[in-house]
């Protein structure tokens, strides 16, 4: 889920902290009114939240035709990360003009707003590189491998931010689905060390150019 905040209340924070996109999501839906919620990107849900539940859990139980898989690397230091995204056709694609749309949100954000919510989630802070995505062409049995930066710049709550990334068709009207989506928390993101073969030096080489000498000594972790 990805709460886009809209300009209905021009002082929200949440909306003033990114106008250009949210007001770009908010428009690439026709939304004019809060709260309303479109489901899988084609489903108009409304603003009757009683059923909403109902409706996100009939949705949940439809396959999707693809898997999304996110790895990479977040650096809390330098608050920048790249994202190593894979997506896998499961099953045969019928919907065109397909983009990977890629978005930061961030959760347990504490404030009172108007409205009587006090902890805002899954609230929309950037797409990187932007609103438009990028371009998928992908076919069943077909695997596609992307690398894209980010970034989760302060006041953003790195252990909060959710990097969400989500396939949808961009033909018009209600055609707009989203064939599937996943996220990571950003602070999940490390870089596993694949196995692998020294082939230099030996064992019992003596490395040169160091103080005091280093004799490497091959060893097996368990």
């Amino acid at each position: 889920m990805i709460r886009y905040h809209n300009n209905y209340n021009t002082s929200d924070p949440y909306y003033a902290y990114n106008i250009t996109e949210n007001m770009a999501r908010n428009s690439y839906y026709g939304n004019t009114y809060t709260p309303h919620l479109f489901l899988d990107g084609n489903i108009d849900a409304g603003s009757s939240t009683g059923t909403w539940a109902t409706r996100i859990t009939t949705e949940l139980a439809l396959a999707a035709p693809m898997d999304i898989q996110i790895n990479g690397l977040y650096s809390t230091v330098s608050r920048a990360g790249h994202a190593h995204i894979r997506i896998i056709a499961t099953a045969p694609i019928t919907n065109t003009s397909l983009k990977v749309r890629i978005g930061i949100i961030e959760s347990n954000i504490n404030r009172s707003s108007p409205n009587g919510t006090t902890i805002h989630n899954q609230t929309f802070r950037d797409m990187t590189p932007n609103t438009t995505g990028i371009a998928l062409t992908i076919a069943q049995g077909d695997t596609v491998d992307l690398t894209q930066t980010f970034n989760c710049p302060s006041p953003l709550v790195s252990a909060n931010c959710d990097l969400v990334v989500f396939v949808q068709s961009d033909q018009s009207g209600a055609n707009r689905k989203i064939l599937q989506g996943a996220k990571k928390r950003v602070t999940t993101m490390t870089y596993a060390l694949d196995p692998f073969v020294l082939i230099s030096p030996p064992d019992g080489d003596t490395i040169g150019n160091c103080s005091p000498n280093l004799v490497w000594h091959h060893t097996i972790d368990s």
